[in-house]
């Protein structure tokens, strides 16, 4: 879905991506990095400081890699987005 929305729909800088993964301390951090990076095709050095938190309960998700979260810094591609959302939302 991110590929689709930002890369084919907008004339995007790659440079001003920016992710950060929540993972628990049961993860290995190296590993689930290189698996986003590849996943979305981001290097790794766009990759800030992964947030770590212990699990809550006992139960074991398998297959759980984490919360990814991407971030694209750029106010003008705010403002478009927020108006086709506005424009779409006037519609309907």
């Amino acid at each position: 879905m991110y590929n689709l929305f930002l890369r084919k729909g907008f004339d995007i800088n790659e440079e001003k991506i920016r992710v950060r993964l929540q993972l628990h301390s049961t993860h290995n951090e190296k590993k689930e990095k290189l698996f986003w990076s590849k996943m979305l095709n981001i290097p790794l050095n766009q990759f800030s400081k992964s947030t770590i938190t212990n699990p809550n309960n006992k139960r074991k998700r398998l297959e759980y890699r984490g919360t990814c979260t991407i971030k694209y810094y750029d106010v003008k591609l705010l403002l478009q987005i927020t108006g086709i959302y506005s424009f779409f939302g006037k519609l309907f």
